[in-house]
């Protein structure tokens, strides 16, 4: 009767000697790493700081973003029902966009107000005096 119970490490080490599983190990290292680098799984890469003119500077959105954006330009700035209207989004999802992507990511001043009992949202450096 034969033994079952040898383990995964005894049949590697009576296959090969000790000498070239260590080498055959480094090797898969290095080519893990080189995969790595080239996949951008590397270190993470500093970005120069960018300057508040730089980025003012910088083209709308394109897409549903830059209508969004677009209609915060105006005098008088949108209603939560305007938005939903122009990019078909439901409300939560209007309310994420102008948190999320407007105010944090395109880092525009977003202001909101009640005028005649409905929100208007407005984008701040497109005041009204």
């Amino acid at each position: 009767m034969t033994k079952l119970t040898q383990t995964h490490a005894d049949l590697r080490a009576q296959a090969a000697p000790a000498e070239s599983l260590a080498s055959e190990a480094d090797e898969g290292r290095k080519t893990a790493n080189v995969v790595r680098a080239k996949r951008g799984r590397g270190p993470a890469k500093t970005s120069p700081e960018i300057p508040a003119v730089a980025a003012a500077r910088a083209p709308s959105p394109k897409g549903k973003l830059g209508i969004v954006v677009g209609l915060l330009r105006r005098p008088n700035g949108a209603s939560l029902e305007d938005l939903m209207a122009a990019t078909g989004w439901q409300k939560h999802s209007v309310r994420g966009a102008l948190s999320g992507a407007v105010k944090k990511k395109l880092g525009l001043a977003v202001i909101s107000e009640k005028v005649d009992g409905a929100r208007v949202y407005r984008i701040e450096s497109e005041a009204i005096a």
